[in-house]
């Protein structure tokens, strides 16, 4: 972190354009850990600027970006993966309860929290059909109620 160390065990460089990084076992999470930010391998030039003039080789890159507001990315015409049939994507950010700009028009695409799967299950109800799950890669939250059984019970807390 203090960009003091020669080496990082498991990351080996093999020339200006690759790396490569060996695991200790297989992970089917490592490709998509890959887009968090402290994966991001910038040079030292750029390295204080990524986040205000960020580089990459993806399908987009930055066209805008107002603090708070909005991100607009547009295709990179030199993606190593050819031609991208999507021209831009828009993020607007803080602008409120997300599945109101969706059913308002303004965004494509949103997640839903389990309380409202009885509106996506109602034919009468917007969200009707337009609902699908997905498996997220990894587990960000377990809630347990502790007033009900088998949680009510400390020793099964405990194990």
């Amino acid at each position: 972190m203090d960009g003091d160390a020669e080496e990082i065990s498991g990351v080996k460089i093999i020339d200006e354009y690759t790396l490569e990084v060996t695991l200790d076992a297989p992970k089917v999470y490592f490709l998509y850990k890959l887009a968090y930010p402290t994966s991001w391998i910038v040079d030292q030039d750029t390295v204080d600027e990524v986040d205000e003039n960020p580089v990459g080789t993806g399908p987009f890159k930055m066209a805008k970006h107002v603090e708070n507001e909005i991100i607009i990315l547009v295709r990179n015409e030199n993606y190593h993966l050819g031609f991208v049939p999507l021209e831009y994507v828009v993020y607007l950010l803080y602008q409120g309860p997300s599945l109101r700009l969706y059913e308002g028009g303004l965004i494509d695409l949103d997640t839903i929290d389990e309380d409202l799967l009885g509106r996506a299950e109602d034919p009468n109800d917007p969200l009707y059909g337009n609902v699908q799950p997905v498996t997220s890669l990894c587990t960000t939250l377990i809630r347990l109620d502790a007033s009900m059984p088998p949680f009510d019970d400390v020793l099964v807390r405990e194990a």
